[in-house]
C-alpha cells in the first residue's frame, strides 16, 4: 500500500527540481488525498506539511474512502503570509476569501 502515492511524490519532487511549482503542488495534493483515501494519515500529513500547510483539526467520520467506508477528514490551512513566502507562490493562481474578495 502506498506505492502509487510514492510514485506521485517522486514525480512531484522532479517537477519541484525543475521549478514547476504548480505541477508539483498538484501532484503533492493528489498524493495526500490518495493517502487519506487509504487511511494513511501520517503519510498524508507529511505531504501536506511539505506544501507548507498547518494542521488545524480532524473531523471524525466525515468522508468516505474508495470502499465507501466512513473515514476522518483532516483540515489543513495556510495563511496568506506563509503562502507568499513558500516556493508555491511562484505559481500563477488566484485565491478568494469566503466573501469573494481576491486575496492573492
Amino acid at each position: 500500500m502506498g506505492e502509487q502515492e510514492e510514485s506521485i511524490v517522486e514525480r512531484a519532487e522532479a517537477e519541484e527540481k525543475e521549478y514547476n511549482w504548480m505541477e508539483a503542488t498538484i501532484l503533492y495534493d493528489q498524493a495526500a488525498k490518495s493517502y487519506l483515501g487509504k487511511n494513511m494519515i501520517k503519510k498524508a500529513a507529511d505531504t501536506y506539511k511539505k506544501l507548507g500547510y498547518a494542521y488545524e483539526a480532524t473531523l471524525r467520520n466525515r468522508c468516505e474512502n474508495i470502499e465507501g467506508e466512513l473515514i476522518d477528514s483532516m483540515i489543513w490551512s495556510i495563511m496568506k503570509e506563509e503562502y507568499l513566502n513558500s516556493p508555491c507562490a511562484k505559481a500563477k493562481i488566484v485565491a478568494y476569501d469566503v466573501f469573494g474578495n481576491q486575496i492573492i
